[in-house]
């Protein structure tokens, strides 16, 4: 440790010295209580499944926990209030839980204790800093059927100094948690470990600069008992640096800097995913020279290194916008990318330009706007594919999710959850279908995915060989707006790709499409209702995926019932989309209906239910869903009520669930 080092560490503990020293005499005490806090809670939490495919009797299952838990949280001080602060709180749980399914009927009683601690240490000082320590067992539905109770541990602790202790103000963070459970066929065992220090830099009027590191390691064994899990480790560690500067006469000048730093290793069983190192630098430059015009110039700078895969991309851009009257608005880029990697390189030069325009006529809003690209692209490939690892993807209920890259090679896509503990089976747990250049993909209910899990998909992609191609796309639009009660709109793209030189892998997509819209909203009677629809039809006219497509909806809805009793919507939508391939099309109907209000007694009602069903693909699909919540509060005693019923068919799988949330508290 150095001389300087030494004289200011002497130098902040001469200070906190003189802090406490200063302290009222007639505010220090060894020990003070300053308040006492709580609550006392009875929950009730039932969830319920039922599968079955086809004609077969299918499996059910049903938890129930019912917990009686007393919370109580203690403040006070050690000397002086502004000296050491303590908060500590916990209490008993009483818990009861069953189950019931196919295997029979079981239920037990355990008795568990949440706990929490946390001690600041001159809360109100330039060096500070706090302890903590939680111990809590929540109970929570984590799939359809299945309750489980966990324990979450957690310490940590976080310390900074200000000014006039350094003139870099600096905060350190350090925080462990873990995470277990076990519900009938899932498993949770997850440890988390983090340290983050940033350092905040004043720039004075000019801006600020912060610099954060930060490492993580994690640790998991989390997944379904159904499939094998694998214990996996993830160690990542990354370094920022994020300045915002104002420049010039008048602050003109806004300057943005990001520098990103990262690295990341994995492994998961006999799995080893290669090591991930990633930089990226980017300064953006905004000048605003009127209120009529602005300008900026970006710079991009960014490098992926993982295993024998290299990847570089810089890129550069610049434009303007200028408004040289009210309701006209003019803008242009010009923008260059340069991108190699170990199996491709690629070349993009372009300029872009648009027009919008915006007049108030006699009756009602004119609105149009025209824009035009062009852009020069050339590629050298010596690989045919190039692989992708680790694509987050949300999948929610069944709906379809695309993947980002075009030309997915068949066979290559594996999806794992998101701490690749457990791999997914295809056709089991969920589906992959092609749409034109898009694979997408789509959950199965009676897979072990769950609803609106994030997973990640590994797979390749065909990057086309090499040849050189220009693009021109142009689009156009135009509408008129009556207020917020009628508008029409009308949109036209035309997007054109010329092979200059080479030879594509695949063919290129020449694309011509229109789109027209109608849309209305009418107040009925003066009674404070309206009735609102519209509908939209598009046609697009292309090589690889042409499709046409009439969307609809219409709603009847209130702002206020007749007595003040709440609000009601009830709304239905007509989706048709023909690729002309009976396998990806859609032919989806839906209806919903939700009331809020204040019925009466003090009680806040909401009520929701919504109805969807798609015949047109290769997996017809329904879904059904209605759940209601209620909420009561009086003086310190509140009561949540919270009912959901579900029920889900694709082909010839049908899964069914009902939830059941009650809960009582009184504060204390």
């Amino acid at each position: 440790m150095s001389y300087r080092s030494v004289y200011d560490w002497g130098l902040a503990i001469v200070l906190m010295g003189l802090e406490v020293a200063s302290l009222r005499a007639e505010d220090i005490v060894p020990f003070r209580v300053t308040g006492v806090d709580g609550y006392a809670t009875l929950r009730y939490l039932g969830d319920g499944s039922t599968t079955r495919e086809g004609t077969t009797a299918g499996s059910r299952q049903q938890q129930g926990d019912m917990r009686a838990e007393i919370f109580l949280n203690g403040h006070g001080f050690v000397y002086h209030p502004n000296f050491l602060t303590l908060d500590v709180g916990g209490g008993p749980i009483l818990s009861r839980q069953s189950f019931s399914g196919e295997s029979g009927a079981d239920s037990n009683t355990a008795t568990q204790y949440n706990l929490t601690m946390r001690a600041t240490l001159l809360k109100d000082k330039p060096f500070r800093g706090s302890l903590y320590f939680d111990h809590l067992n929540p109970t929570q539905s984590i799939a359809p059927g299945q309750i489980m109770t966990q324990e979450n541990r957690r310490y940590g602790g976080e310390f900074s100094l200000l000014s006039p202790v350094t003139p870099v103000p600096l905060n350190f963070a350090y925080s462990h948690a873990e995470s277990k459970g076990r519900g009938s066929d899932r498993v949770v065992d997850d440890n988390t470990e983090q340290f983050r220090v940033r350092a905040d830099f004043s720039l004075g009027a000019r801006g600020t600069t912060q610099v954060q590191y930060q490492a993580l390691r994690q640790a998991s064994i989390t997944g379904a008992s159904l499939l094998p899990i694998l214990a996996s480790r993830n160690d990542s560690e990354g370094l920022t640096v994020d300045t915002r500067l104002q420049l010039g006469g008048e602050r003109a000048f806004d300057l943005t800097q990001l520098l990103a730093i990262n690295h990341r290793h994995y492994e998961a069983g006999a799995l080893r995913v290669p090591d991930q190192s990633d930089w990226r630098l980017m300064l953006d430059m905004r000048h605003k020279t009127n209120q009529q015009l602005q300008e900026f110039v970006t710079v991009d700078g960014s490098s992926n290194h993982q295993g024998d895969f290299n990847s570089n991309q810089r890129s550069l851009a610049g434009g303007l916008n200028y408004r040289p009257k009210s309701g006209l608005q003019l803008a242009s880029v010009i923008r260059g990318t340069v991108g190699d990697t170990d199996r491709f390189s690629n070349r993009t030069r372009g300029a872009n330009g648009s027009v919008n325009y915006q007049e108030d006529l006699w009756q009602g809003t004119l609105q149009s706007a025209y824009s035009m690209a062009v852009d020069w692209r050339s590629q050298q490939a010596s690989s045919s594919t190039v692989p992708v690892l680790g694509e987050s993807v949300q999948l929610s209920g069944t709906q379809f999710v695309a993947l980002t890259n075009e030309h997915i090679t068949t066979g290559s896509v594996m999806v794992s959850n998101a701490m690749r503990t457990q791999v997914f089976v295809e056709n089991v747990d969920y589906v992959l279908t092609a749409v034109g250049t898009r694979v997408r993909v789509q959950r199965l209910v009676g897979g072990l995915i769950l609803d609106g899990e994030q997973v990640l998909v590994d797979y390749q992609y065909d990057v086309g060989g090499t040849y050189t191609y220009r693009q021109v796309d142009q689009s156009f639009s135009l509408g008129w707006a009556y207020g917020r009660y009628f508008n029409i709109s009308f949109r036209y793209l035309n997007s054109q790709p010329e092979l200059l030189s080479g030879l594509s892998t695949f063919p290129l997509n020449p694309v011509s499409s229109t789109v027209w819209g109608v849309r209305g909203e009418l107040p009925v009677l003066n009674v404070g209702w309206s009735v609102g629809a519209g509908v939209e039809m598009e046609d697009r006219r292309e090589t690889i995926a042409p499709f046409r497509r009439i969307s609809s909806d219409a709603y009847l809805q209130n702002d206020e019932l007749i007595g003040g009793f709440g609000n009601l919507r009830f709304g239905v939508r007509r989706t048709l989309v023909n690729y002309g391939v009976p396998t990806q099309n859609v032919d989806l109907s839906g209806y919903d209906l939700r009331y809020g209000g204040r019925p009466a007694l003090g009680w806040n009602l909401t009520a929701t239910a919504n109805y969807e069903r798609d015949v047109g693909g290769l997996l017809p699909r329904k879904h059904f869903d209605a759940a209601l919540n209620a909420q009561w509060r009086e003086r310190k005693l509140s009561m949540t009520i919270s009912l959901m019923r579900a029920r889900e068919f694709q082909g010839a799988v049908e899964r069914a669930r009902s939830l059941l949330q009650w809960f009582l508290r009184r504060d204390l």
